[in-house]
């Protein structure tokens, strides 16, 4: 193993995110971060004698390109020998039924979909690409809604059955994944999020660059 993946193997186990002969799913939207994390899971899988698959959501909210996303992932998981579970939502749809924003709208479909997936086919853990920056953003996003400083907490790196192995790594390391992955589009930010203040920007403002 290189040092990335001595590292994030050294996180799992520090912040006991996973036992051996676990039965793992990676939630993989097809961006670098997730794909970075796939990666590193691949990677200590042997170690840690888990069971990979992977979860994929296409929100259907960029047409073409979010079909696309989710082409690539299963052909990526087909490559691997990894069993890929996708799924499809109208979001737009659920988004006006349930009077929520597409944002709000799309957790809720992402972590509904991840549970079932978990109960229906045996697995212990989701895993998610959240790395360091996104940790700093929420709680900067926290602070500038007015939070008080008590309620100021980042993303956690487990939360029941969810795990969050990246969280050591900040979005730089993410260019040392120099795969195919890399040339997809990102995922355009849901319309909701235009209207509120960007943490990734107060962010760019006010921590150090790696």
């Amino acid at each position: 193993m290189n040092v990335l993946e001595k590292k994030f193997l050294e996180q799992i186990r520090t912040r006991h995110l996973l036992e051996e002969g676990e039965r793992v799913v990676a939630a993989v939207s097809g961006g670098p971060d997730s794909m970075a994390m796939l990666s590193l899971l691949c990677a200590v899988k042997p170690v840690l004698h888990c069971e990979l698959a992977v979860a994929h959501c296409n929100f259907q909210l960029r047409s073409e390109e979010s079909d696309a996303e989710e082409q690539f992932v299963r052909d990526y998981c087909l490559s691997l020998g990894l069993e890929c579970f996708v799924g499809q939502f109208d979001t737009i749809r659920y988004a006006g039924e349930w009077k929520k924003s597409i944002e709000e709208t799309a957790r809720i479909l992402r972590y509904s979909f991840f549970e079932k997936v978990m109960q229906e086919n045996g697995y212990t853990r989701i895993a998610t690409g959240h790395h360091v920056n996104d940790n700093a953003e929420t709680i900067l996003f926290n602070l500038f809604r007015g939070v008080s400083l008590p309620g100021l907490k980042g993303i956690r790196a487990s939360h029941g059955k969810i795990i969050r192995p990246m969280l050591l790594f900040p979005k730089a390391y993410m260019v040392l994944f120099p795969k195919p992955y890399m040339l997809l589009c990102p995922s355009a930010r849901p319309e909701s999020e235009k209207h509120t203040p960007n943490p990734a920007h107060l962010l760019n403002q006010t921590l150090p660059t790696c």
